[in-house]
C-alpha cells in the first residue's frame, strides 16, 4: 500500500508530487482543497514513506490504479506536478481519471529528457546526498533561499523557510533517484490522443521554468486535441510555490467538471499571473520561455 493522507469531503481529488519530493509538498494547499474535496495526497513509489515498487511514471500509474482499487475508487480527479503530472496523464490513458491538471509535467520532451535537465537533476541530487543535513543551512535565510531555489522557483525570496526545508528534506530522503533517473530519462509520454474528450486535460507551465524549458520539454504532439495548455507569467517549475492561489483555483475549477473554468481560473484569481492559453492542437510545440543552462550554484533540491 502506498503511503497517503486523506482528508475532506466531496469529489475525490488525487495529488501526485514530482521526483525527489513527497506528499508533504501539498500540505499548504490542503486546508483549502479539503474544505470542498475528498483529498488524497500520495507518496509515489520510492518517495516519502512509500516502498520502491516501481520507478517510472507509466509504472507508477499502474501502482496508483491498484491503490485506487484498494480504496474502492474507480475514477478520480488528478492534480500532478512534474513527473506526477506525467503520471496523471498516464492515469487518464488508463481510464482512471475524471479530469487532469498537470503542473509543469515531465515526459513531454521530444525523444528523451533534455541534457540540461538531466544535469540539473543529477548534480543536485548527488550534491544533496554528499552534504546531507549541511545542505539545509542556506535555506534558513532569505538570501540563501533566493540563491538555492532560483532554478525551481521564479520567486525564491518569497518561499517560506518551512516550505523550503520540507522540500529539501524530502529530496535528501529520496534514495531511489538513480533507478528512477536511469529508467525514466529515455522514456516520454505517448499515445495521449486516446484520452476521451469527456476527460478534461489542463496543462500549465511557468514562463520561467528552467527544469521543463519551453524549447525542449513542451512538445504537445502526444496530448489529446482537446487538452488546454497555459503558460503562467512570473512562475517557475514549482507553480505551487510561485502562485498557490492560482493552483488552488485551477484544481477546484477542474474538479468541478469544467475545463473552461479551469482554463480561466488564473486570470480571475486575485494576484494571479497573466496567462498565455491555447489548445494542444494549435501547434505541436510551445515556445516562449527562455531556456537556461544549469546555474553554477546548484539548489539544494530539484524536481522533475
Amino acid at each position: 500500500m502506498l503511503a497517503y493522507d486523506r482528508t475532506g469531503t466531496g469529489p475525490t481529488l488525487l495529488l501526485l508530487h514530482g521526483t525527489n519530493s513527497s506528499r508533504s509538498i501539498w500540505k499548504p494547499l490542503l486546508p483549502r482543497l479539503s474544505a470542498e474535496r475528498d483529498v488524497l495526497a500520495v507518496d509515489l513509489p520510492g518517495h516519502g514513506q512509500s516502498p520502491p515498487s516501481s520507478f517510472t511514471p507509466p509504472a507508477w500509474a499502474d501502482d496508483i490504479a491498484a491503490f485506487l482499487d484498494e480504496l474502492g475508487l474507480r475514477r478520480v480527479i488528478v492534480v500532478g506536478h512534474s513527473s506526477g503530472g506525467w503520471t496523471a496523464l498516464e492515469l487518464a490513458k488508463r481510464g482512471r481519471a475524471r479530469a487532469v491538471l498537470a503542473l509543469a509535467p515531465a515526459g513531454l520532451w521530444r525523444r528523451h529528457s533534455p541534457l540540461v535537465t538531466d544535469a540539473i537533476l543529477d548534480i543536485n541530487w548527488r550534491t544533496g546526498q554528499l552534504l546531507g543535513e549541511r545542505a539545509l543551512a542556506p535555506l534558513r535565510t532569505g538570501i540563501g533561499r533566493r540563491i538555492a531555489l532560483r532554478q525551481i522557483s521564479a520567486r525564491p525570496a518569497e518561499v517560506g523557510q518551512h516550505e523550503a526545508l520540507v522540500a529539501a528534506r524530502a529530496a535528501l530522503a529520496s534514495k531511489h533517484f538513480p533507478e528512477h533517473f536511469s529508467q525514466t530519462r529515455r522514456l516520454r509520454f505517448l499515445n495521449g490522443k486516446s484520452i476521451p474528450v469527456e476527460v478534461p486535460i489542463h496543462i500549465v507551465w511557468g514562463d520561467q521554468d528552467h527544469i521543463a524549458g519551453a524549447r525542449r520539454s513542451r512538445y504537445t504532439d502526444q496530448l489529446p486535441v482537446h487538452a488546454t495548455v497555459e503558460t503562467w507569467q512570473r512562475c517557475g517549475h514549482m507553480l505551487m510555490w510561485d502562485d498557490p492561489g492560482a493552483v488552488l483555483a485551477a484544481a477546484l475549477a477542474l474538479s468541478a467538471g469544467s475545463a473552461a473554468a479551469a482554463a480561466g481560473s488564473p486570470a480571475t484569481t486575485a494576484g494571479s499571473p497573466a496567462v498565455t492559453r491555447q489548445r494542444a492542437s494549435d501547434r505541436q510545440k510551445l515556445a516562449g520561455a527562455t531556456e537556461s543552462g544549469p546555474s553554477t550554484e546548484a539548489p539544494r533540491c530539484a524536481h522533475w
